[in-house]
């Protein structure tokens, strides 16, 4: 897309492991086929959308470095209940329901933005912290 149209970005939206209570993926084979150098599925599953994100961003910029690659993840990283650099809340979180380490991506360049689906309403404490 990058190297045969004119765009300014690529934005990645609703692109990883489900995050919808109760789903159940179908990757236990691929899990065990792939997957032995993991303490867990759940780190297995964020190598892989560590991998997708990191070519795609080295792609683009391979490409055209002034296209501009962000995702919109959901709007808690962690919560701190999990990890103690997560935020006071107690919401759906990226790294552990759809495992997708943002914190990392934006650690390591990975992202020129990162636009977090804040589907809350501001009149929630929680939201004015």
């Amino acid at each position: 897309m990058v190297s045969r149209y004119p765009v300014d970005g690529v934005q990645f939206d609703d692109y990883f492991y489900t995050e919808s209570p109760g789903s159940r993926l179908n990757d236990n084979e691929t899990y065990r086929k792939y997957g032995g150098a993991f303490a867990s599925k759940a780190d297995w599953r964020r190598n892989n959308t560590q991998q997708l994100i990191a070519k795609v961003s080295h792609t683009i910029k391979s490409i055209k470095p002034e296209v501009e690659f962000g995702v919109s993840p959901a709007g808690v990283w962690r919560n701190r209940s999990h990890d103690p650099l997560g935020s006071d809340t107690r919401g759906a979180a990226a790294y552990d329901e759809s495992y997708a380490d943002t914190r990392r991506w934006v650690e390591q360049g990975l992202l020129d933005y990162i636009a977090p689906q804040i589907y809350w309403p501001f009149s929630r404490s929680a939201a004015r912290l």
